[in-house]
Formats: C-alpha cells, sequence, structure tokens
C-alpha cells in the first residue's frame, strides 16, 4: 500500500477533519522482517494534528493481540481511554482512567488466518499545546468471521502537557513483534501560518 493509498484510506475515514491536501506524508514503515516496536521520533513542532494509518498483524502464536501506542517514552499510568465496539453479534463499550498505554485496536496474530491484517487511523490533536493530548483511533479487524473479529472507536487523552516528539507502536501482549508485511505511515496537519 502506497502513501497515497494511505491518503484515500485517511480521506475515507475522515481522519482528522480539515483538507486533505494540507496533509504532509512525514513517514512510511513496512516492515521486512517482524519487529517489537515501530517507532516515530522527531520534532513535530510544525504540525498541528498528527495522524497515523496502520496496517497490521502480529507476530505471535495467539489467535490475536492489541495494538498499542505510547508517547514520548511515557511508560506511566498517564493514558486514558473509552471504547465502543461491535462483534457482529454483540456490542460492548469499555473505559480506562489510568493505563500504561492507549489501546488502537484488535491485532491478528499468527494463529488468525494468513493475509489478515488490521487497519486502523488514529488521530492526535493539538500536538504542542500546553494541554492534556486528546485523540480518537478507528479500526477494523475481520478474522473470517471469527468471533474475535472486531470494529472498535476508542476515545485517547494521554494526561501530560509535553509536546509530543515520538510515537511507539507495539503488541501490546509484550511477548509478541509486529509481523512482517505490517505497515504504518504518519500524516501531520500543518499549523496556520501567523
Amino acid at each position: 500500500m502506497s502513501l497515497g493509498s494511505h491518503r484515500a484510506l485517511l480521506a475515507a475515514a475522515g481522519g482528522g477533519g480539515g483538507d486533505l491536501a494540507s496533509y504532509d506524508g512525514i513517514a512510511t514503515t513496512t516492515l521486512g522482517s517482524n519487529q517489537a516496536t515501530v517507532t516515530f521520533a522527531q520534532d513535530f513542532s510544525d504540525y498541528m494534528d498528527l495522524v497515523i494509518v496502520s496496517y497490521a498483524r502480529g507476530a505471535v502464536a495467539v489467535l490475536t493481540a492489541q495494538l498499542d501506542m505510547q508517547l514520548n517514552n511515557d511508560t506511566g499510568s498517564n493514558y486514558a481511554k473509552q471504547r465502543i465496539e461491535g462483534t457482529g453479534s454483540a456490542v460492548y463499550a469499555a473505559n480506562w482512567a489510568s493505563s500504561t498505554s492507549h489501546m488502537l485496536g484488535v491485532l491478528p496474530c499468527a494463529n488468525a488466518t494468513a493475509n489478515i491484517f488490521m487497519s486502523s487511523v488514529t488521530t492526535l490533536f493539538d500536538v504542542n499545546s500546553d494541554k492534556y493530548k486528546s485523540g480518537h483511533s478507528q479500526a477494523a479487524c475481520d478474522l473470517d468471521g471469527h468471533t474475535s473479529g472486531r470494529v472498535q472507536i476508542w476515545g485517547l487523552s494521554w494526561k501530560s502537557t509535553a509536546a509530543i516528539t515520538e510515537i511507539d507502536l507495539f503488541d501490546a501482549t509484550g511477548s509478541g513483534d509486529l509481523a512482517a508485511g505490517s505497515m504504518f505511515s504518519l500524516f501531520g496537519l500543518r499549523r496556520e501560518p501567523v
């Protein structure tokens, strides 16, 4: 999937709002082999919002895991999140006031049908403000009709006033890698000229 294809996915998902033409493609990583973490780290001060498009699969020998995100190497209980999800037969909702990462969606793993990947679009808003950082993620993972498939919407809050300078994406089980063929693209919405 090219950066242009991810732009189309971003437009279809309504990621971030605003004019799609104002989004800059910052970076894309496609895994050639299994890898524990994907990191985007740089000075994002030219950007107001950041959007991460994920197309991913886990390598651990289970059916599913969870794609997670941490910001600025913060491993403390500084992440609040709410989720609503559907499985095809039920709808669930949950919230966590203090967690050590943000969940971005169900990750099919080695015991799932081959060649099934999850997709998600995650938007982080006002990434350079002196406020807590808010965001949302939309994710989908079909497992050939298996009941572990999910469609999810997440509301996210990172309880830090620091500017975002690093984004780490990983398999939340802690025992598995992200699988070869997974792709992650980062886009930025530029600040308005002053």
